[in-house]
Order: structure tokens, then C-alpha cells, then sequence
């Protein structure tokens, strides 16, 4: 077969020539018969042999263009695909599994997994080329989104349709937050306390600094006030009073002010300020942030084992063809102290790749951030995440920045899990507390779903007579004795269901639960024994 020629892609020696061609050819083209003489004419003038002057003659009369008479292309049409469908679809599966992975694989990698298809498919291979021609033809954008997922995809293939300019100075002003790259030490024993927060107003226009606050409390509305006082006060009485020579030419009320969507830009005195000075006020889209859970509750209300069933609904997956262990879920435990170190270690020990104890901070965090690549992480979980606040306030930081880190630079989503005291551990970073939404796990009740759980655990229950788990007087019993606690229960029926076995009734009834040989937990014995003590008090 041969390439239908294209007179855009010829050279201009090779059109000419077909020029020539049609100036000869065209008046000879449509003659009912063509004589000897006409014949023998055109060949010597265009220098073709006969065989070769019918053959153009024949083009040109079936289309009547001079690129018809272009020299034919020899070899197969640009963009033919000469590999059978199976052998397709075998690199099309390979792409899919193994070069669209976080891990970033060759394409070394991906012609082995092909190799191994095409074996167990029992169709011979395609040849590396092949294999890298099809990668190559693959879309970016789509690679992009199956390997960093779609807010990277977005951010690098979405066209930025206009940009942000504005006529004259002061008319849009943006201002957030930052921590300065400096920590703040004691005046008196030089010990470390913290790294401030820098509140910026800066002009759109000139891309001038307006005016700034500088604190080590976080940010918040009073932050962002004083930033604004400062951008619109003169800036002369100030440069005096710090001794700093030279001239700051700017101050007054802006047009707009430009923010995003934290809480201390949402607040009411800032609108109301703003609306009062004629300000316009201009918020940031809202993005669409990785989503971040946290899940905390009481002690025993069953965190650990969702996580744990969370986790064998999502296993490691082994590829036997390349070698390459894929881990979508990671859970760690939190370590006993905050400390960097440490929880780059835990991670590892996540991983099953626990690094050597004399390894620096700065190599355990690149081995983390490597490792979590190459096995396609997209979801890190936290448990125990209470345990920060055992760490002073510079490893509480330093933690919550390693967290945040992590979850940036991998484009993941963060699971944390723990008690109460979780909560108020993410509430120290504000940012950070704002991409999380909470799950309490509540403690039970009396209430249709504490029906529905006694019941099924009654079901399960190797009792050869049924129990009463249904009356509302045994739930109020279990409640009484287990505080409403997930664990608690599950040890208490365990427990009645032993003894209803060793005397005989095989059954659970609202006596089960009056034997004093009932082992309950610590808790659950001390709050008993303080009711006790409580009803006989009272009598």
C-alpha cells in the first residue's frame, strides 16, 4: 500500500514537478482518443516512459488536481496500526495497570507486563517500540489525572483563561497569612518558642507590600483588622518611631479587598467594617481540597476496628509480572512523642520498609515520600492521633506540619482517628482543622439501633435456646453496666453467653446479668461498684 501524497508535506521541488505534469497532461486528459503522436510527445517532454504516463493520465482523470500527480509516497499510510487487536488491547491494559501508576514505571516495565499478557494470552508480543509508540500517543492530561490525581491534572492542563490585572493603584488589595521562615526565641534563656505569623496586604497594581501585621498568635480577624489599619494609616509616624529611613508611598482605602475562604475572612466584623468604609469585599472560588476525615469518639467506641476492616477491604496488591507492590491505603500509629523522626519511622514500618535506626530525618522523609510514590498511596491514616499532645508545643507544631506536608506534596487524603482530645489537637492549627470534617462516634443509647445491635448479636450467639436481647428492659440493663460503650458491650454478651453455657440455661435473660462473677472492664467495675454505694446511700 502507499501513502495518498499531501502537497502541504511535499517539497517545493516535487511540487513543481507536478506543475509541469499538469501543464502536459491536462489538455491531453479528456480527449475521447489519444494518438501515437500525443503520446510519444508527452513522454519525451516529461521524460516518463509510456507505463508510467497512462498511470498519471488515469489519476489525473479521476481527480483533475495537480496534487494528483504528485510522485506517490512508498510505504504505509502515517498512522496505520499494524498490531492485531489482541496484541492492542494487551498494551492498552499494560498502559492502564502499570505506566499509569503514582510509582512512575518505564517503559521497560510496561513491555514486560505486555510480554506477560501476550504469554498467557497466548499471541506474540509487540516489540518495545511498539509498546513506547503507544505510550507516547497516550493523553497527558490523562496520565496526569490516573497518576497525581484530577485537582493536578486541572492545575496543569486546565488553561488560565485571563489574568488578574486592574487599572490603578489601590483598587484591589490581597491579603493572607504566612509563617515566617524564622523561630522566635526567649529573650532570657534563648530557648526556641515558635515561628511567627505574617498577615500581608498587597497591592495588585504596583505589587507593593501596603501594609502587614507581624504576631505569633494565629491568624484571625484581629490579625487581618490590624493588617488593614496598617495598609490604610500614612506610614511616616511608624517608620519614625523604628528608626528606618526612607519613604513608603502608600496608604488609604482600597476599592476591594481580595481573600480567600478562611473562617477570619468570614466574619461578620470584617463585613460590616468593609461594607462601612465602601469597601467590596472578593472572595476566592472555593477550591476543591483534598477531603480529610477526622474520626474520634470515646475510648472503646470501635475507631481501631474500622480502621482495621477499612484496611483488609483495601490489601496490598502484589504484580507479579513487574515485581511491584502496590499499597492504596497506609495506616500508621501515631508514636509515643511527635517527634519528625519518629513518625517518618512509624510510616516506614507502615510500609514494611522500616529504615535503619541511625538514619537522618531529612533521608527517612525522602525514603518516605519515594516509597509512597512508587506504590501508589492514595490514603494515609493516623490512629491514636491523640497521643501529640504527650510533645511539647514545638513537636506539636512540627508534627502537624509534617501531616500537612505529606498530605501536600502527595496529594492525599488524611484519615485521623482518637478520642476527643484529637479534636482539640487539630483545633491548634486552624488551617489545617479546616480541611478535616468530624465523625463522632457517640456512644449508644436506648435508642431502634441499640435494639438492632443486641439483636444481632443474638443472632450469632451459639445459644441453643433464644435470648431476651430485644426487651427494653435488658437494654437498659446493658447500658447501665457498659456506659453506652461499643467494647463494653461486646465483652458484656460475650461474657453472659460463657456463663449462660456453663450452667446450663443456654439462654441470655435479664438474671444473666445479676451474678457478681461478671467480668467487666476496669471502668465499667468501678462505675458499677459507685452505683452501688450511691442506691445503698440513698436507702
Amino acid at each position: 500500500m502507499v501513502q495518498t501524497p499531501d502537497k502541504m508535506l511535499n517539497r517545493e521541488t516535487a511540487w513543481q514537478k507536478a506543475v509541469v505534469r499538469e501543464a502536459v497532461i491536462r489538455p491531453l486528459a479528456f480527449e475521447k482518443k489519444l494518438s501515437a503522436a500525443e503520446r510519444f510527445a508527452a513522454c519525451r517532454e516529461l521524460g516518463l516512459k509510456a507505463t508510467r504516463f497512462y498511470q498519471l493520465l488515469g489519476q489525473f482523470r479521476r481527480k483533475p488536481v495537480t496534487s494528483s500527480l504528485l510522485d506517490e509516497t512508498p510505504g504505509p499510510k502515517k498512522g496505520r496500526r499494524l498490531l492485531l487487536s489482541e496484541q492492542e488491547d494487551a498494551v492498552g491494559c499494560a498502559i492502564q495497570e502499570i505506566y499509569c501508576r503514582r510509582e512512575r514505571p518505564t517503559i521497560t516495565a510496561v513491555h514486560d507486563h505486555v510480554r506477560f499478557i501476550c504469554r498467557q494470552r497466548n499471541i506474540s508480543a509487540p516489540s518495545w517500540k511498539a509498546v513506547k509508540v503507544r505510550i507516547d500517543r497516550s493523553g497527558q492530561r490523562k496520565l496526569a489525572k490516573a497518576r497525581e490525581g484530577a485537582s493536578v491534572a486541572r492545575q496543569q492542563y486546565v488553561p488560565v483563561v485571563d489574568e488578574y490585572s486592574v487599572g490603578h493603584a489601590l483598587e484591589v488589595v490581597q491579603i493572607d497569612h504566612t509563617l515566617v521562615d524564622l523561630f522566635v526565641v526567649d529573650a532570657v534563656n534563648r530557648q526556641p518558642l515558635q515561628r511567627s505569623w505574617l498577615t500581608l496586604a498587597i497591592d495588585v497594581a504596583s505589587r507593593m507590600v501596603a501594609g502587614f501585621y507581624l504576631s505569633l498568635e494565629h491568624p484571625s480577624s484581629t490579625s487581618v483588622a490590624l493588617a488593614i489599619r496598617h495598609m490604610v494609616l500614612p506610614k511616616a509616624s511608624w517608620l519614625v518611631e523604628r528608626n528606618v529611613v526612607g519613604d513608603w508611598p502608600v496608604h488609604g482605602l482600597p476599592t476591594a479587598i481580595h481573600l480567600d475562604n478562611a473562617r477570619e475572612f468570614r466574619g461578620k466584623a470584617l463585613a460590616w467594617g468593609a461594607a462601612e468604609h465602601g469597601i467590596n469585599l472578593i472572595h476566592r472560588p472555593v477550591a476543591r481540597p483534598m477531603p480529610c476525615l477526622l474520626l474520634y469518639g470515646d475510648t472503646g467506641m470501635g475507631k481501631t476496628k474500622i480502621i482495621r476492616k477499612f484496611l483488609r477491604d483495601h490489601q496490598p496488591i502484589f504484580d507479579r509480572g513487574t515485581g511491584v507492590t502496590s499499597m492504596p491505603v497506609v495506616a500508621m500509629q501515631m508514636p509515643a512523642e511527635p517527634v519528625e523522626r519518629d513518625v517518618y519511622g512509624e510510616l516506614l514500618n507502615a510500609l514494611s520498609a522500616p529504615g535503619p535506626s541511625g538514619d537522618a530525618t531529612y533521608r527517612l522523609k525522602t525514603t518516605c515520600r519515594t516509597l509512597m510514590r512508587r506504590m501508589g498511596v492514595r490514603m494515609l491514616i493516623i490512629d491514636e492521633i491523640h497521643a501529640m499532645l504527650t510533645g511539647t508545643y514545638r513537636q506539636q507544631r512540627v508534627f502537624l506540619n509534617v501531616i500537612r506536608f505529606l498530605a501536600n506534596d502527595l496529594k492525599v487524603p488524611l484519615i485521623c482517628a482518637g478520642t476527643d482530645l484529637a479534636r482539640q489537637a487539630l483545633l491548634t492549627d486552624p488551617q489545617l482543622a479546616e480541611r478535616f470534617e468530624a465523625f463522632h462516634l457517640k456512644r449508644w443509647s436506648n435508642t431502634p439501633q441499640l435494639a438492632q445491635l443486641l439483636a444481632s448479636l443474638g443472632s450469632i450467639l451459639p445459644l441453643r435456646k433464644p435470648s431476651q436481647l430485644g426487651t427494653a428492659a435488658l437494654r437498659r440493663k446493658v447500658l447501665d453496666m457498659t456506659d453506652g460503650v461499643t467494647v463494653r458491650i461486646f465483652r458484656l454478651i460475650e461474657t453472659v453467653a460463657v456463663e449462660a453455657v456453663r450452667n446450663g440455661k443456654e439462654a441470655i435473660t435479664l438474671e444473666s446479668f445479676d451474678g457478681d462473677n461478671l467480668i467487666l472492664p476496669l471502668v465499667a467495675m468501678a462505675r458499677r461498684t459507685e452505683g452501688r454505694l450511691q442506691r445503698r446511700a440513698t436507702q
